[in-house]
């Protein structure tokens, strides 16, 4: 439904604290439009029926979005229908920090280095678990030490 990189930007958006709402609804309305009450299902889904945001969640933070600039919308038949801009795109790519990915090494590393400073920033959140794959992804990183 969301395509590769949307997948991933709303695989991503619950766990980025502070902009995971924001982050979600923009991700969710990418590929197509998409009303305030897809938005809810669509979360609800994705969280297993966890958390499924309430209209008083999502109509304040769709009507702000839309105000700032990173939605489009139009209304048919009294329904609104929302769509990402490219202010939009641009605020998922830097948080995810994928800006303009063109698999490039340079890229890559540009990449990483945002998911460290975020892992950094988080490191009293992290779990044995985390720990023990951090662990293991820095070991596979020492091969490049020539």
């Amino acid at each position: 439904m969301f395509g590769p990189r949307g997948r991933y930007y709303f695989h991503n958006a619950m766990r980025i604290r502070g902009f995971g709402l924001k982050y979600a609804m923009l991700s969710i309305a990418l590929e197509k439009e998409v009303t305030g009450a897809d938005m809810a299902n669509i979360i609800g889904e994705k969280t297993n029926g966890h958390w499924v945001p309430s209209p008083g969640i999502i109509y304040p933070a769709l009507r702000r979005l839309y105000e700032e600039g990173y939605f489009d919308m139009r209304e048919e038949n009294g329904k609104k229908y929302y769509k990402t801009t490219e202010k939009g795109r641009s605020l998922i790519n830097e948080i995810s920090g994928f800006t303009d990915m063109d698999n490039s090494v340079e890229s890559a590393l540009s990449a990483m280095e945002n998911y460290v400073q975020f892992l950094l920033d988080r490191k009293d959140e992290i779990n044995d678990a985390q720990s023990i794959r951090i662990k293991e992804l820095i070991k596979q990183l020492e091969q490049f030490n020539h």
